[in-house]
Formats: structure tokens, C-alpha cells, sequence
């Protein structure tokens, strides 16, 4: 499996960011996401709430990249040999390997 890339994922598994970088694919993060806030309702940098745990990176492939640009993050995925991709991809890999 080859990566191409990055997704940034919340704890709820669901694909916040996608990008060739991790820095951008947070910098897409924090633009979609809106004011930060914590459970006290105090304003958060966004930073701070990355460094918390609440959102993991992994390298992805680029059919995992151009899935999510389609389909929103809201996706089946996985990670096969440490590479975030897709079902099909992850199916084709299992038959080769």
C-alpha cells in the first residue's frame, strides 16, 4: 500500500481533513470546523485541541484521498500494512498479498 497523503480523523473515526501534507490537511481542518470551544464553553486554539489527542493522522493513498473529496469523510475506511484506503483498495491488496 502506497501512501500519497494524509487524513486527519476526530475520535468518532470520520475524516476531518485530507491533503498531501499533515499541515495541510489540518490547516483544512481548522477551516471547515468553525469556532473552537471546549467543554466549559471557553475559546480553544485549535492547536491546543490537536496536541489533546481528540484527532489521529495517518498516511493514506490517493483513492482514499480522491474518495473523501467525492464522498465527504463520512466513509467507510481502513488501514492496511499502516495506510489509510479504502474498501476496494484494501480488498485488492488482501488478494495480492
Amino acid at each position: 500500500m502506497e501512501s500519497a497523503g494524509y487524513i486527519i480523523v476526530c475520535n468518532n473515526n470520520i475524516i476531518q481533513g485530507v491533503a498531501p501534507s499533515v499541515e495541510e490537511a489540518w490547516s483544512n481542518v481548522v477551516r471547515d470546523a468553525g469556532p473552537w470551544v471546549g467543554l466549559g464553553g471557553e475559546e480553544r486554539h485549535p492547536d491546543d485541541i490537536f496536541a489533546s489527542g481528540m484527532y489521529k493522522v495517518y498516511p493514506c493513498t490517493q483513492g482514499l484521498m480522491d474518495f473523501v473529496a467525492d464522498r465527504g469523510g463520512d466513509i467507510w475506511w481502513d488501514v492496511e500494512s499502516g495506510v489509510a484506503c479504502t474498501a476496494d483498495e484494501q480488498e485488492e491488496f488482501n488478494a495480492t498479498h
